[in-house]
Parts: structure tokens; sequence; C-alpha cells
């Protein structure tokens, strides 16, 4: 996709997102909880220390690089829009617990009120926060940038009614409207940690916000926990690089932030190839700081990886921004066992 289109969407994110925020407090109110809290805590991955592959795991099939998710069951869909919600609620634990640490309850408080102005008027109820922001990217971006932010997923505006809320069966849904609601779902969660970067970088300075950020990612673990939700949809957390590149074909941060290939080798070498990265094609010309930022993370994000499913895993960044090896790629990542 263009470049403008991608720069454009942050940029005019908050703007919108204000608006749009304020006119929810004139609208008839509508729930937006598409959860259900037995789902949430199946899939939870902070507890869910065990898990078994199962007739529609994806371990239990052949390796494919890349992954036509409408192909997918309706539970396994179903289940991973779920898993966005929990993973954007653990996502904002990890960001207040990292401000509270460093700024203070009083600041944590305000900071947070700028990066969600309607927590208050929805009783600090994420899962709220979580469906009005996914209505935003339905109801509000235009389609060109919406287009050029999913991942895997078509946009088709027939697909999805008006309005994402608790009324909505999901299970009425076909595979196409799923497979889109979830890449609008990991959209929404990823998101976030702009949301985090952009306020704490305009109440301070952008050199906090991203020490912020890499504490969030790495330290706090908000990488290897998104992963871990991958490795959980596949159907097994230990393994071999073969079982750490299915686990990121589904973890929300992965497959719902880049446009990936992978390419498996064999069960113990395989290659990453991030066709499309928004990070990049976002920061590389208004915002160095924050791309050389995003790519120190991921390089330590992705070694961690690695390392989380197997202690003998390796890596290492084949081709990383600016020195990339090709133009249709933001970058390309090697995995190994020693």
């Amino acid at each position: 996709m263009p470049c403008p289109q991608l720069r454009s969407v942050m940029r005019v994110f908050r703007r919108k997102y204000t608006a749009y925020s304020n006119g929810i407090r004139r609208m008839i109110k509508v729930p937006m909880m598409i959860t259900d809290s037995g789902n949430i805590e199946k899939i939870r991955g902070i507890v869910m220390t065990e898990h078994s592959a199962t007739a529609d795991s994806i371990e239990s099939k052949a390796f494919q690089s890349t992954i036509d998710y409408t192909k997918l069951s309706q539970a396994k869909l179903i289940e991973q829009i779920h898993t966005a919600l929990v993973a954007h609620r653990h996502f904002f634990q990890l960001w207040q617990a990292a401000a509270n640490n460093y700024f203070g309850d009083a600041v944590t408080k305000e900071l947070t009120e700028q990066v969600y102005p309607n927590l208050v008027l929805h009783n600090h109820d994420l899962s709220k926060i979580f469906y009005e922001e996914l209505n935003f990217l339905w109801l509000v971006m235009p389609e060109p940038e919406m287009q050029a932010m999913l991942t895997f997923a078509s946009y088709d505006s027939s697909l999805l009614p008006d309005t994402l809320d608790e009324q909505l069966d999901l299970e009425k849904l076909s595979a196409e409207s799923l497979a889109l609601l979830w890449n609008l779902s990991t959209l929404t969660y990823v998101m976030q940690t702009s949301r985090w970067v952009e306020t704490i970088t305009q109440h301070y300075d952008q050199r906090t916000a991203l020490k912020l950020e890499t504490e969030v990612w790495v330290d706090r673990g908000g990488a290897e926990e998104d992963l871990r939700y991958g490795l959980i949809a596949a159907g097994a957390e230990y393994g071999d690089v073969e079982t750490l590149l299915r686990g990121f074909q589904m973890a929300p941060g992965e497959v719902g932030l880049v446009d990936a290939e992978f390419q498996l080798i064999n069960p113990k070498h395989g290659m990453i190839n991030h066709r499309r990265c928004p990070a990049h094609d976002q920061f590389k010309e208004l915002n160095r700081e924050r791309l050389e930022n995003s790519c120190v993370l991921c390089v330590v994000a992705m070694r961690l990886s690695g390392e989380m499913v197997n202690e003998s895993i390796r890596c290492r960044p084949v081709s990383l921004p600016p020195h990339r090896q090709s133009a249709d790629h933001a970058c390309q990542w090697e995995y190994w066992m020693d």
C-alpha cells in the first residue's frame, strides 16, 4: 500500500478519535461488549500455562508460508477476536504499571484520561473502550486508510454492520466477516501503544515515551505475551522453530500489525519476511528516532520470542531499515536451533 496512506493514519487518528469520543457522550448509549468472561479466562495467556492440540489446532495441519484466515473454523476465528480483547486489556495494564512506576499515581491518572478520554464515562470498563475504538476504525476511518492498515483481511463495508456491539451474533457471521473483525480487533489492540507514546511525548518528551515503550514491550513482557496468545491458538507453547513460526502466524501483534510471510526450511530453521511494516512506513521520513527505537525493540523482542519457545533457538536480523536488501520488504529475520 502507498506509504502516504499509512503515514496519514496516525497523524489524523488523535484528531478524529477525539471528535468521535466527544460525540459518544451525545449519542444514545449502546453497549459495546462482544465478550464472555468464560471465554476471556479460557484464553488468557497469563493463566493458561498448558494447552493441548485439538482437531482445530493449527499445529495439527501442514505448515503454510501464508495462511488464508478465512479458511479457519468459525470457532477459531471467534476465539481470536476474544483474544484481541484480552490482549488489549493486558496491554493497558502494562502501560499503566510502567507509567505509574515512572510518574506516580497522580500523573498516571492524568495521562490515562488523555489516552482514553471516555474511560471515566464508561466507568473504567476497558471492554467498552475497546469496542469504542473498534467502532471508530470501522465507522470513521476513511476506506483507503483502513485498507492500508489491514494486514490479512479485505475491506468490504457489507461484511459487518454499522455498529459493532454486544447484539452482534458472531456465530451468524461468515468467515470473511469474522476475519475482518479479527483484523480490526488486532489493530485496536496494537494501536494502543501509539496512543500512549503520543500522549507522553506531548506532556513530557519523546525520549521518555520511547523509554516506557521499551519497558512495556521488553522488560514487562509485552512482546512475549503477544506471542503466547499465538502459541496457544496454534496448539503448542514449547518446541522448535516450526512451533515458533506457527505461533507468530496467530499472534495478534504480529499478523495484525505487519504483512508477514513465513518460510519453514525445516523444523529447526526458518525465515520471516515482513513485507510491510506500519512503523517503517510511518516513521521513515517523519520520525527517524521512533523508527530506530521500533527496530531496536524488534531486534530484542524477536530474540526473546525464540528463546521463550526453546532456549536453543537463535535469531538474527537478516535485513533491517534503512539498509534493507530489497525494496519488497521492511525487514527479514532468520531463526535456527543449535
